[in-house]
């Protein structure tokens, strides 16, 4: 991914920005157990 995520996050409608988010703590999350 050229756009680091912030930038990318930036760049995003503010909903999107929480659903995006949500969605990356979900993840950390998954990993962390993996």
């Amino acid at each position: 991914m050229d756009i680091p995520f912030i930038d990318f996050i930036k760049n995003l409608p503010k909903l999107k920005q929480i659903e995006v988010l949500e969605q990356y703590e979900k993840d950390k999350k998954n990993i962390i157990i993996h």
